[in-house]
């Protein structure tokens, strides 16, 4: 619950003394949870959205170094989906930054990373637009399923 508040914002006020169990879950019985506690950070959801990542070209991103190799559990991990796949979904273990492929988080990871290329600007704001309007705390003030699909994030070529 608190990452949700951390992207969306404060909860609303008549939701403010609810309780909350470990889950997440409201509840009225004090023995299983407790008042939210805020976190002092936010992770705005426009933040979070304009950073997504996206398939490099070849599934090869360069930053012109030499990487030293990780070891590689499962031999199948750095083999991209299906080509039936492949225009749904990337596999970022497939992914090779110079001469290495993502393989999880460590201390390099963010490095790695800052080569990874971003979803276009255009695309980054027609997500942002469809999930604040989805994302809504009154569900009264929520698009509908058929506005949902309508949207023109959808119909991107």
């Amino acid at each position: 619950m608190r990452v949700i508040i951390q992207a969306l914002g404060d909860i609303p006020g008549s939701w403010q003394d609810t309780l909350f169990d470990y889950d997440g879950q409201p509840t009225n019985d004090p023995a299983k949870g407790m008042p939210l506690e805020k976190w002092p950070d936010n992770r705005p959801l426009r933040d979070l959205v304009y950073n997504i990542y996206d398939q490099p070209e070849n599934g090869v991103a360069r930053t012109g170094r030499v990487r030293p190799e990780h070891p590689v559990w499962d031999k199948n991990e750095n083999i991209p989906y299906p080509p039936c796949f492949s225009d749904m979904a990337w596999k970022p273990k497939a992914t090779k930054i110079d001469n290495v492929y993502l393989h999880g988080y460590d201390d390099g990871t963010g490095e790695l990373l800052e080569a990874m290329p971003k979803i276009s600007e255009t695309e980054a704001a027609l997500l942002y637009d469809l999930l604040s309007k989805i994302f809504v705390y009154d569900a009264q003030k929520r698009i509908s399923a058929e506005e949902v699909l309508s949207h023109p994030w959808f119909h991107m070529g």
